[in-house]
């Protein structure tokens, strides 16, 4: 099973480091603009959205963020992936609906939190190729959310906005505790890629090693 050591640091927020990747994990709250601290990137990006959800995990994602860094600047590249504005550092966010993730490594980093949800039994074979589906257990809710999750990191990590989950982001194999192993089509080459999953209460945490 995993070595993986997370710890509380501040009412929900939880954290943990492991293969140079600094993650943080909160559950979902109230977030008022007046006590996130914003830099200026932050709030004239903060000032254009409308939807009301949509701020309030922005201010949460900003809110790990000064756990980790208050100076981090994230910026957004075209294809709208969070992108660090000095390129010093590499970062990656996930929401789910009742949790908001922020991770950041020294390396290109994908992460994606899911939540366990009876709707997956679904869409599963809008995600999983053949192949893939004899991998994953295809009546249990916790195996195919864990595919979809590794599936998600892996698109969070490549630059291409276009990647079709059942064709270019293949899960070749897992060995069912914390590893998933998978390849990604990127800049016209199968990449491999070796991701690490993690199972917190209703939650699943996934994102790539180096």
């Amino acid at each position: 099973m995993s070595d993986l050591k997370m710890k509380t640091i501040k009412n929900s927020i939880n954290h943990f480091t492991k293969n140079q990747v600094d993650f943080f994990l909160s559950k979902k709250m109230d977030w008022n603009v007046r006590d996130v601290t914003l830099i200026d990137e932050d709030i004239n990006r903060y000032s254009d959205i409308k939807n009301s959800e949509r701020k309030n995990e922005f201010l949460g994602i900003r809110y790990l963020r000064n756990y980790y860094n208050p100076q981090l600047e994230i910026k957004y590249s075209s294809n709208g992936k969070p992108i660090v504005g000095n390129g010093s550092k590499h970062i990656s966010i996930s929401h789910s609906k009742n949790h908001v993730a922020f991770a950041a490594a020294t390396y290109p980093i994908g992460i994606d939190i899911e939540e366990f949800h009876e709707r997956i039994l679904k869409v599963k074979n809008r995600f999983l190729n053949e192949n893939e589906q004899k991998l994953f257990d295809q009546n249990s809710i916790q195996d195919l959310t864990i595919a979809w999750s590794a599936k998600e990191a892996l698109f969070k990590l490549n630059d291409d906005s276009r990647l079709d989950f059942k064709t270019d982001l293949i899960i070749t194999g897992w060995d069912k505790c914390s590893t998933i192993f998978a390849e990604m089509k990127q800049n016209f080459q199968w990449v491999k890629v070796k991701l690490h999953f993690e199972i917190k209460d209703n939650l699943v945490l996934c994102f790539n090693f180096e």
